[in-house]
């Protein structure tokens, strides 16, 4: 197999930053992906209509000045105090699909952002999300423990916020949820369990390899911070649960890169800058190689798993109108960049057997 051709793929979680950081990302994902929904941690987030319109003006600007004009961003705002069904409604009529939750302290720009015990304060907002068909994305941690105010050891923060969320899912049977970043073999198998057409799983590129002692220690102190993220890698088990669902077929099993960047001093010096910067260009064909290939074997069927994991499968969910734009990988090796505008990528410096073809990187 020298070379095969999918539908282009899409990323259904990127955090695009906004103002310098933007401009230096915004060609390395709009060159790759057709769709990216855009977080809106931004500093402030992403909250109001105004606010979307902004941020999608300026995304669709570098695209633009980037010579990618027919870009096409996915907008989010942020379930934050504050946010009240009225302003939901005014940043879905801006053009917000997803409402996004990530629990206050879980991770970048979170500050903001309505802690796990308080969701039921915001059944309200969910109500009305469903009423327009809105997604809710959550970033599923829970940091602190509500009865003893102690902080929960980052391996057990995914597996502690499920029930937050379960309760959710009983009260808005018909509210479309997508857990983002799955880590944990707790979430893949309650999200098995659930078997619900409402209910989605995203992965990224970099929890199908990165355990726990990738980034911390035996004492539990990040070691690596350049492969620290929120939710962080777990053990083998996890990794194993992880890799299996994202191969398996499943018609809710998306991929969602978790694209953040952060400048070097950010993820070196303390407290450590939460994020990997999953390269496009690297994280499909390494994916494909590494995950797919590797997990799966050749064949028609996998060359169709992944083309639903990378596309189909999020187009479905988000009901998105499809395209025939495709993507041509070449079986060449090629050493991947270790820095992207001075910052260090997830893979960086590693030699992959599978490269996209630099024509289907520009439009």
């Amino acid at each position: 197999m020298k070379k095969i051709t999918f539908r282009m793929s899409s990323d259904f979680h990127v955090h695009f930053r906004d103002g310098p950081m933007l401009k230096k990302l915004i060609y390395w994902i709009a060159s790759v992906y057709y769709y990216a929904v855009a977080m809106g941690n931004t500093k402030p987030p992403i909250v109001s209509g105004e606010q979307v319109a902004n941020h999608r003006s300026e995304i669709l600007k570098g695209a633009s000045e980037s010579g990618l004009p027919n870009f096409q961003p996915i907008m989010t705002v942020m379930l934050v105090y504050g946010m009240t069904p009225e302003i939901l409604e005014g940043a879905y009529q801006a053009g917000a699909r997803v409402l996004k939750l990530i629990p206050g302290g879980a991770s970048t720009g979170s500050n903001h952002g309505v802690v796990l015990w308080d969701l039921p304060r915001f059944y309200p907002v969910l109500q009305k999300a469903m009423k327009l068909g809105m997604i809710f994305s959550v970033h599923c941690e829970l940091i602190v423990n509500p009865q003893t105010g102690k902080n929960i050891l980052l391996y057990d923060q995914e597996r502690m916020g499920i029930k937050y969320f379960d309760d959710v899912i009983k009260y808005f049977p018909e509210l479309k949820i997508i857990f983002e970043h799955i880590s944990s073999k707790e979430l893949c198998q309650y999200f098995l369990d659930l078997n619900s057409k409402y209910v989605a799983a995203g992965f990224t590129a970099h929890h199908p390899y990165v355990s726990y002692f990738n980034v911390c220690n035996s004492e539990n102190r990040i070691i690596n911070p350049y492969l620290y993220s929120k939710p962080i890698g777990k053990f083998q088990d996890d990794i194993n649960a992880v890799r299996r669902l994202m191969t398996s077929g499943h018609p809710r099993s998306i991929y969602g890169s978790d694209l953040a960047a952060h400048p070097s001093e950010a993820k070196e010096n303390k407290p450590y800058a939460a994020g990997i910067l999953n390269l496009p260009k690297i994280a499909i064909p390494d994916l494909w190689q590494n995950v797919f290939l590797f997990d799966l074997g050749p064949g028609k069927k996998t060359k169709q798993i992944f083309e639903n994991f990378t596309s189909g499968n999020g187009l479905r969910f988000y009901n998105l109108p499809d395209y025939d734009k495709t993507m041509t990988l070449i079986n060449k090796k090629w050493k991947t960049p270790r820095l992207v505008e001075g910052m260090k990528v997830f893979k960086g410096g590693e030699y992959l057997d599978w490269q996209i073809m630099k024509e289907n990187m520009i439009r």
